[in-house]
């Protein structure tokens, strides 16, 4: 396999002959409580379903269709995102911890599309050729270390400030990982296109860590589709105390080395 077949199947990963249906969720910001007057550092969201599709396209409609609504009764600003999840229709199958199934969308409150997933996340898929997680072009990276973002907390129902550790892995890496692969594993290892089960990146390596404290104890890891650009003005005081909390990870990184 060389390098342009690897970032072919990267940029459009194979895909089952199936029926699917789209599901379509809208995450509005909800009113904040009555002795607050900032977001930050963190706001709360509730999320609903506004319908399913059996075309992309059909539920992109259902996205305008929201968005038009909201317009008339004057609450556009109350729409945080959408996402579109894609899921087969009467396949059994336990899900993984995102719980995406084939394909993940991201929309911005205007409903334009903003990121998408490079895999499947379905059980059924790990270790194939469907579930693998070839990396992002890098024109899709957001983010970067260092910037001061906004992550979906789905358990907590809210939404909260965080500093990006890295970037999201792109597909060079994935290359130079794949390569590294072969190294280890030769001569002894047909040179398929993902090394079987040995190329071990799948839908949970589209994430990053983040971290909302002063030193990477205070990380967790965040899908890449679950993190957002400010949306907000922040204040001097609260970007001075976020960026403490990069530096102070900075030098604890250099301490361990």
């Amino acid at each position: 396999m060389t390098y342009e077949d690897f970032k072919r199947s990267a940029l459009n990963p194979p895909r089952r002959d199936e029926t699917t249906v789209f599901e379509v969720t809208m995450l509005k910001i909800a009113p904040l409580p009555e002795h607050r007057r900032n977001h930050y550092p963190k706001f709360p969201v509730t999320e609903c379903r506004i319908g399913f599709s059996l075309s992309l396209s059909g539920a992109e409609e259902l996205i305008r269709t929201a968005v038009s609504e909201a317009v008339k009764q004057g609450e556009e600003d109350d729409i945080y995102c959408f996402h579109v999840k894609e899921y087969p229709v009467g396949v059994f199958d336990t899900m993984g911890c995102f719980n995406y199934g084939i394909t993940w969308r991201l929309y911005d409150n205007t409903g334009n599309l903003i990121d998408h997933t490079w895999c499947s996340s379905m059980e059924r898929d790990f270790d194939t050729e469907y579930g693998k997680f070839r990396g992002r072009p890098a024109e899709s990276i957001r983010f970067k270390a260092g910037d001061i973002v906004e992550i979906y907390d789905e358990r907590n129902s809210c939404v909260r400030l965080a500093v990006a550790t890295q970037s999201p892995v792109d597909i060079d890496w994935c290359w130079r990982y794949r390569e590294r692969c072969l190294e280890e594993l030769s001569p002894n290892t047909p040179d398929d296109s993902d090394l079987g089960w040995y190329y071990g990146l799948d839908f949970s390596d589209d994430q990053v860590a983040v971290i909302d404290g002063p030193g990477y104890v205070y990380h967790e890891h965040i899908h890449t589709l679950n993190i957002m650009p400010l949306r907000f003005p922040i204040s001097d005081k609260l970007r001075k105390r976020y960026e403490g909390y990069w530096e102070a990870c900075k030098e604890q990184d250099e301490q361990s080395k």
